[in-house]
């Protein structure tokens, strides 16, 4: 967001060619304990990829409020119960 009110969302692709995962839950030894998940990469998966959008941020960008937490329904501030 502009006027250093900073990122506000971000997104991902999921990796959906078998091999590549293959290699990386091999790597991380793993693999056993997904293979349903290799298995329904090896009958195909339609790439999906996706964003996330910090309510907070945005809502503190739009009000023009200093810090974060003001725009928290919730907020964690610390010395306060």
């Amino acid at each position: 967001m502009p006027e250093g009110f900073g990122e506000v969302i971000s997104g991902g692709e999921r990796e959906v060619r078998y091999e590549e995962v293959r290699r990386l839950l091999t790597k991380e030894g793993i693999a056993d304990e997904y293979s349903w998940y290799l298995d329904m990469l090896k009958a195909g998966v339609p790439p999906s990829a996706g964003f996330g959008l910090g309510i907070e941020r945005f809502t503190r960008y739009v009000c023009g409020l200093d810090h974060i937490w003001e725009s928290s329904p919730f907020p964690k501030v610390p010395g306060i119960p």
